[in-house]
């Protein structure tokens, strides 16, 4: 087998944020003491913040390097890197443990428009938690387009519009579309390669400093779609056992995968694919005679070059395994 296509895992690197806490912990991730960790990314190509690899052959290695070294063997020939030649997507898992600015992220085209260092960002939630307020803000009225003053935002709040969450819900999030995470959540989040974020308001939030963080008031007007995506809302337990597309857009591709059995696959050199533990535990062999092998948890990441061929994931068959399958 060669022994430098394999299953990457990667290194964690942790986001200290105001809004962060340390409810991360309650579904497996260790972090570093004494810091409130908002998000963690667990895969990125970026050029402030770049994925390390943590296993195998490339051990310690950059994800650019890997990148630059295998290229269609890791993407695949049916896939690119971004306008900025870098890997199409970021993984991260989030922790609100207060509420998030009320924001929107522009599409590819606001993006250079506004002459971005990145592309749009569409994005997609899976929800983890919601324990101290099960709502996202999402959406908005078409009226707060008439608003010209940003510090008339908060006493606007009706014109964006509540949804009630829990536990396995599934969200899409298209660039362009209102949102704000509220004080509870918790989430993996599944996104274009873009750090771009267009502040409304901020919930009159000070800083240690006493001062309010920026906002981007006319650049966010600009970028607000107010119609909702047709797929917006979803949940796992709406699926049934087996491997169900969740969602096919033109940036990524979700299947979840629900299983008490095993499942075989292959990557068959098109593309790569992201496998993502939502629940349960598995082994994940792989190789020639799937002689090699990969414990995985809830909430482990592992990428998997177009060119690995043939894989298996077993499950006991008293443990249901629900899974993502990014592409």
């Amino acid at each position: 087998m060669n022994k430098r296509i394999y299953p990457l895992k990667f290194f964690p690197i942790f986001k200290e944020k105001v809004w962060g806490g340390r409810k991360l912990r309650e579904i497996g991730k260790d972090l570093p003491e004494n810091q409130k960790i908002g998000e963690i990314w667990e895969l990125v190509d970026r050029p402030d913040s770049i994925s390390i690899v943590s296993n195998g052959y490339y051990a310690n290695k950059s994800f650019r390097k890997i990148i630059c070294e295998l290229k269609d063997d890791l993407i695949g020939t049916d896939k690119k890197l971004d306008s900025f030649a870098r890997f199409p997507l970021l993984i991260k898992y989030i922790d609100a443990a207060e509420n998030l600015s009320v924001q929107v992220h522009p599409d590819d085209a606001m993006a250079l428009k506004f002459n971005e260092n990145d592309p749009g960002k569409t994005e997609f939630w899976y929800i983890f938690d919601t324990q101290d307020n099960p709502k996202i803000l999402c959406g908005c009225d078409p009226a707060i387009k008439n608003i010209t003053d940003q510090r008339q935002i908060g006493k606007n709040l009706d014109l964006f519009k509540f949804i009630d969450i829990q536990k396995g819900d599934l969200i899409f999030i298209p660039a362009g579309q209102v949102h704000a995470l509220l004080k509870g959540t918790v989430l993996l989040e599944i996104q274009e390669n873009s750090d771009i974020t267009y502040r409304f308001y901020d919930w009159d939030r000070i800083d240690e400093s006493g001062n309010q963080r920026e906002l981007h008031f006319d650049k966010a007007i600009n970028a607000i779609k107010t119609e909702l995506p047709s797929k917006l809302f979803q949940r796992v337990s709406d699926f049934k056992e087996g491997y169900s597309t969740i969602l096919d857009s033109s940036y990524f591709k979700i299947d979840l995968l629900k299983t008490r059995n095993r499942f075989s696959s292959m990557c068959d050199g098109k593309s790569y694919k992201i496998l993502i533990i939502l629940d349960g535990y598995a082994n994940f062999k792989y190789g020639t005679n799937y002689e090699e092998s990969l414990f995985l948890k809830k909430t482990d990441i592992i990428l998997l070059p177009a060119s690995l061929g043939n894989f298996s994931i077993e499950t006991s068959q008293c443990t249901e395994i629900n899974a993502f399958f990014i592409s």
